[in-house]
């Protein structure tokens, strides 16, 4: 039992204390897991249910480029996605446009905490039609600071509210619906498997956990 309590204690002060999992991945087979958009949105986030990269159910988001529903934007303030993300390294998603989409994407996700609206650099989503896997960085070198709170990396990375998908180029500030604001463009964004990548210190410690706990399995 001492052992035990150890080990989990050693855990504990070690692995950040967090709603959002390590490894945990998001393939929309149940719904859409809690995307949203702001405002009574006439093109709000829906699920298809075939033609994801592996031929399964994947989200579908829709911007017009004029009037309401204009911006390629999204968020989630579920449980699965806000938290402690410290000790992730990077986010993975399987992204591509569709037909309707008249641009090139710049996409990007932002998190919201107590320090402030945090961004991930641009990743650019061409108008191709093709399934690509993308990574964004959450390292601190690799997150721009845009406006509110502390502004301090680890204050909203250690206790995340809001996490956004959105679409947009430099400059970025956040609106007066309180979301990073988002170009206007008409675009159809297709996402699936939307993972964590733990750190590898977070990977070594869970491997570390993982055999000790075989070990006792064992001697019993």
């Amino acid at each position: 039992m001492k052992k035990i309590f150890g080990l989990l204690l050693l855990k504990s002060t070690i692995l950040p204390a967090s709603a959002v999992v390590l490894g945990q991945v998001e393939d929309f087979s149940s719904g859409l897991g809690g995307w949203i958009e702001g405002g009574p949105s006439p093109n709000p986030p829906s699920i298809l249910s075939s033609g994801g990269p592996d031929g399964s159910a994947h989200l579908e988001n829709f911007s017009f480029g004029m009037a309401a529903g204009s911006r390629q934007a999204m968020f989630n303030t579920s449980s699965m996605w806000t938290g402690n993300y410290l000790g992730i390294q990077a986010i993975t998603i399987d992204v591509r446009t569709g037909p309707n989409t008249a641009n090139e994407l710049n996409l990007r996700l932002g998190f919201d905490g107590p320090g402030g609206w945090f961004s991930t650099t641009a990743i650019t989503v061409p108008v191709n039609g093709a399934w690509r896997s993308e990574s964004f960085s959450l390292s601190e070198a690799d997150l721009i600071y845009v406006s509110g709170g502390t502004g301090q990396y680890a204050g909203t990375l250690s206790n995340v509210t809001t996490f956004q998908i959105f679409s947009a180029e430099e400059p970025l500030i956040v609106g007066q619906g309180g979301l990073i604001r988002a170009d206007v463009v008409a675009s159809e964004l297709l996402i699936d498997n939307i993972a964590t990548v733990p750190e590898p210190s977070s990977l070594s410690l869970l491997a570390l956990v993982g055999l000790a706990a075989f070990r006792r399995s064992r001697k019993k």
